[in-house]
């Protein structure tokens, strides 16, 4: 019970710790937006209000040989600083960077690609374990979501099998993508295997529509030319009007094949041939 307490305290802390960092970063980011405006001239100081004046002002005399790049690694570097004093007090603080991020997602489309549905918290335990980092490590980053890490994911993984996949299977909104982004790994992993598995069963469906679509085309066709036959003979025609009826409609027909169907010897029917291809005797008799 104690510990579970100190788990949610831990959470609390972190959380409003965190949200106080970015709340400053944004704050921090609006002040330098701000005074470098106004040092371009194009806006006027007046125009804000009495507090961030003074934030502009304080910040414009510590920074007049600042770049905007150097502001924010500072920043940066005064939110690092934020959460190992935190540490330091005894608060555990779980954070997931770009580069472990980039590692377990990037596992993730491999291992759908190749059919199977990923298995999370084995993978997150096995890359905590690999990185030096503590077992609760793997617990408390399989709860959250990553939404600014996994949008700038999405964007390097366009050209991936398995967004190609959802993307060709009309899956790839911007719901789902904005689902993507607030999972956690575990649901990042459901969404992309059961799009990519409807995705390739629409797929294998439809190439076994074309065969079959294929596979009655030819049975039409032979049965239209047994019925022609059938036809012919129904119909008693002279053996050289069937045998033009028959080369009309199957040109590649062999001779032996040919007589065989108007019941003529194959020597009759190779010496009419030979006429049909001269140009004579297209009108003679038996």
């Amino acid at each position: 019970m104690n510990e579970d307490l100190h788990a949610a305290i831990n959470d609390d802390a972190e959380r409003t710790a965190k949200l106080a960092a970015e709340r400053a970063a944004e704050i921090a980011a609006m002040v330098a937006g701000a005074a470098k405006a106004i040092q371009a001239g194009k806006l006027d100081l007046e125009n804000f209000s009495p507090s961030m004046q003074n934030a502009i002002k304080k910040y414009t005399a510590r920074n007049l040989a600042v770049t905007p790049q150097q502001f924010h690694a500072k920043q940066h570097h005064e939110l690092a600083k934020f959460f190992r004093e935190l540490r330091a007090r005894g608060f555990k603080v779980y954070r997931t960077t770009q580069r472990d991020h980039d590692y377990i997602f990037g596992s993730i489309p491999h291992i759908v690609d190749s059919g199977t549905r990923p298995a999370v918290k084995p993978m997150l335990r096995e890359y905590a374990e690999q990185q030096g980092y503590p077992p609760e490590w793997a617990e408390r980053v399989a709860t959250k979501s990553q939404p600014k890490k996994m949008g700038r994911s999405l964007k390097t993984k366009q050209a991936h099998p398995v967004i190609r996949d959802l993307k060709e299977g009309h899956m790839f909104t911007q719901t789902h993508q904005a689902a993507l982004k607030q999972a956690t790994y575990s649901g990042i992993a459901e969404l992309l295997f059961s799009g990519s598995q409807s995705a390739r069963e629409k797929r294998a469906m439809n190439a076994r529509m074309a065969a079959l679509e294929t596979e009655l085309a030819t049975v039409k066709a032979a049965a239209h030319r047994a019925n022609t036959r059938l036809n012919i003979m129904d119909a008693g025609l002279d053996w050289k009007e069937k045998v033009r009826s028959i080369l009309a409609m199957e040109p590649s027909i062999s001779k032996r094949e040919l007589a065989r169907r108007v019941g003529k010897s194959e020597s009759a029917v190779r010496k009419y041939w030979t006429a049909l291809d001269q140009g004579h005797g297209i009108g003679a008799t038996a």
